[in-house]
Protein backbone atom coordinates (compact mmCIF):
# COMPACT_ATOMS: atom_id res chain seq x y z
CA UNK A 1 0.00 0.00 0.00
CA UNK A 2 2.58 2.57 0.69
CA UNK A 3 3.94 2.08 -2.59
CA UNK A 4 0.75 2.83 -4.26
CA UNK A 5 0.41 5.87 -2.30
CA UNK A 6 3.70 6.98 -3.19
CA UNK A 7 3.17 6.60 -6.92
CA UNK A 8 -0.28 8.16 -6.53
CA UNK A 9 1.81 11.19 -4.90
CA UNK A 10 4.33 11.47 -7.52
CA UNK A 11 2.01 11.31 -10.33
CA UNK A 12 -0.47 13.47 -9.09
CA UNK A 13 2.35 16.03 -8.19
CA UNK A 14 3.88 15.90 -11.49
CA UNK A 15 1.01 16.84 -13.33
CA UNK A 16 -0.40 19.68 -11.40
CA UNK A 17 2.67 21.57 -10.41
CA UNK A 18 5.54 19.24 -13.38
CA UNK A 19 7.83 19.49 -10.18
CA UNK A 20 8.93 16.25 -8.73
CA UNK A 21 7.69 15.07 -5.22
CA UNK A 22 10.98 15.00 -2.34
CA UNK A 23 11.32 12.44 0.23
CA UNK A 24 10.86 15.07 2.95
CA UNK A 25 7.12 15.13 1.79
CA UNK A 26 6.67 11.84 3.14
CA UNK A 27 7.92 13.15 6.44
CA UNK A 28 4.91 15.49 6.62
CA UNK A 29 2.44 12.99 6.24
CA UNK A 30 4.06 11.34 9.54
CA UNK A 31 3.43 14.66 11.12
CA UNK A 32 -0.13 15.44 9.32
CA UNK A 33 -1.43 11.92 10.19
CA UNK A 34 -0.42 12.62 14.23
CA UNK A 35 -2.34 15.85 14.29
CA UNK A 36 -5.83 14.56 12.69
CA UNK A 37 -5.46 11.44 14.39
CA UNK A 38 -5.24 13.26 17.35
CA UNK A 39 -7.99 15.23 16.81
CA UNK A 40 -10.16 12.45 15.96
CA UNK A 41 -9.64 10.70 18.75
CA UNK A 42 -9.98 13.92 20.97
CA UNK A 43 -13.44 14.84 19.13
CA UNK A 44 -14.70 10.35 19.24
CA UNK A 45 -13.86 10.55 23.12
CA UNK A 46 -15.96 13.41 24.04
CA UNK A 47 -18.68 11.51 21.62
CA UNK A 48 -18.60 8.20 23.67
CA UNK A 49 -18.58 10.30 27.16
CA UNK A 50 -22.09 12.06 25.76
CA UNK A 51 -22.96 9.01 24.78
CA UNK A 52 -22.70 7.16 27.90
CA UNK A 53 -24.76 9.63 29.50
CA UNK A 54 -27.48 10.31 27.54
CA UNK A 55 -28.48 7.02 26.51
CA UNK A 56 -31.54 7.56 24.72
CA UNK A 57 -30.32 10.91 22.83
CA UNK A 58 -29.99 11.13 19.12
CA UNK A 59 -26.43 10.34 18.13
CA UNK A 60 -26.13 13.21 15.51
CA UNK A 61 -27.20 15.17 18.33
CA UNK A 62 -24.28 13.81 20.41
CA UNK A 63 -21.72 14.01 17.64
CA UNK A 64 -22.93 17.41 17.34
CA UNK A 65 -22.71 18.38 20.74
CA UNK A 66 -18.99 16.83 20.84
CA UNK A 67 -18.00 18.83 17.58
CA UNK A 68 -19.15 21.79 19.10
CA UNK A 69 -17.44 21.05 22.65
CA UNK A 70 -14.07 20.00 21.07
CA UNK A 71 -13.88 21.89 17.41
CA UNK A 72 -12.28 25.22 19.44
CA UNK A 73 -9.11 23.20 20.85
CA UNK A 74 -8.62 21.13 17.44
CA UNK A 75 -9.08 24.39 15.22
CA UNK A 76 -6.63 25.59 17.15
CA UNK A 77 -3.91 23.32 16.55
CA UNK A 78 -4.56 22.85 13.10
CA UNK A 79 -4.78 27.08 12.92
CA UNK A 80 -1.05 27.59 14.73
CA UNK A 81 0.53 25.09 13.09
CA UNK A 82 -0.58 26.48 9.51
CA UNK A 83 0.81 29.45 10.75
CA UNK A 84 3.86 28.80 11.87
CA UNK A 85 4.62 27.14 8.84
CA UNK A 86 4.25 30.11 6.92
CA UNK A 87 7.40 31.64 7.13
CA UNK A 88 8.66 28.62 4.86
CA UNK A 89 6.50 29.28 1.88
CA UNK A 90 8.25 32.80 1.79
CA UNK A 91 12.33 32.51 3.17
CA UNK A 92 12.14 28.51 2.34
CA UNK A 93 11.76 28.08 -1.52
CA UNK A 94 15.34 27.41 -1.78
CA UNK A 95 15.47 24.95 1.26
CA UNK A 96 13.79 21.79 -0.26
CA UNK A 97 12.60 20.14 2.71
CA UNK A 98 11.15 22.93 4.59
CA UNK A 99 9.28 23.89 1.68
CA UNK A 100 8.22 20.15 0.92
CA UNK A 101 7.55 19.87 4.69
CA UNK A 102 5.16 23.28 4.99
CA UNK A 103 3.07 22.56 1.87
CA UNK A 104 2.83 18.93 2.19
CA UNK A 105 1.37 19.82 6.23
CA UNK A 106 -0.60 22.98 5.56
CA UNK A 107 -2.59 21.19 2.43
CA UNK A 108 -3.09 17.96 4.56
CA UNK A 109 -4.42 20.03 7.76
CA UNK A 110 -6.63 22.11 5.35
CA UNK A 111 -8.26 19.27 4.21
CA UNK A 112 -8.30 16.98 7.61
CA UNK A 113 -10.65 19.77 9.07
CA UNK A 114 -13.15 18.88 5.93
CA UNK A 115 -12.49 15.24 6.72
CA UNK A 116 -12.89 15.76 10.28
CA UNK A 117 -16.30 17.56 9.92
CA UNK A 118 -17.89 15.59 7.45
CA UNK A 119 -16.49 12.47 6.24
CA UNK A 120 -15.09 10.92 9.64
CA UNK A 121 -18.80 10.96 10.94
CA UNK A 122 -19.98 8.74 8.52
CA UNK A 123 -16.91 5.94 9.36
CA UNK A 124 -18.56 6.47 12.99
CA UNK A 125 -22.32 5.79 12.31
CA UNK A 126 -22.07 2.09 11.34
CA UNK A 127 -25.52 0.35 9.66
CA UNK A 128 -25.98 -1.64 13.70
CA UNK A 129 -26.93 1.97 14.82
CA UNK A 130 -30.02 3.61 15.53
CA UNK A 131 -29.11 7.38 14.04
Amino acid sequence: FYTFAQNLCKNYQLMKTNKPVHYYTYKSLIMLCGITVNAMLYIITQYLYLKKINKNTNLVHLYTKAINHKIVPVLLTIISTILGLVPFFFDGQEEIFWFSFATGVTGGLLFSVISLLFVCPIFLFSKNQKL
